[in-house]
């Protein structure tokens, strides 16, 4: 019985009998009390063999994972948008101080394009009129 499983026709009654039989005699129950200590030894040997591998593992300085890697640059990602934002906005705040008040054929086309007009909305201008809208 090397394999550590009992023959078939071994059955309950069968270990019963077979340890009754050894506990008959003392030399039979120090087998048994010796045999339980030296599994115990070897189990709790197990147990503290791998505890100290999980102890080992703990103390190894931790990989970033994929996702806290992502997460990391997607708030790094945020953090330069947001000074993007903040310096287009001085930008524009400082451009719209500066800017010269739109002429009013400018105006009129930037009604026109809110409004959805044509590709087109100088078509039908003068050339005077087209040329007046860029100075």
């Amino acid at each position: 019985m090397t394999s550590g499983t009992a023959p078939e026709e071994a059955r309950e009654g069968d270990y019963e009998a077979l340890e009754a039989a050894v506990m008959e005699t003392a030399r039979g129950r120090w087998f048994l009390a010796e045999f339980t200590r030296r599994r115990r030894a070897a189990d709790t040997a197990a147990v503290l063999e791998a505890l100290a591998r999980l102890e080992s593992r703990l103390a190894e300085p931790r990989q970033e994972t994929a996702l806290e890697a992502m997460g990391r640059e997607i708030a790094a990602l945020a953090a330069s948008l947001e000074a993007a934002r903040t310096e287009l906005a001085a930008l524009g705040s400082a451009r719209s101080e500066a800017a010269p008040a739109p002429s009013p054929a400018a105006a009129r086309l930037t009604v026109a394009h809110d409004r959805g007009a044509e590709p087109d909305p100088t078509r039908g201008m003068s050339a005077e009129a087209r040329f007046a809208l860029f100075s």
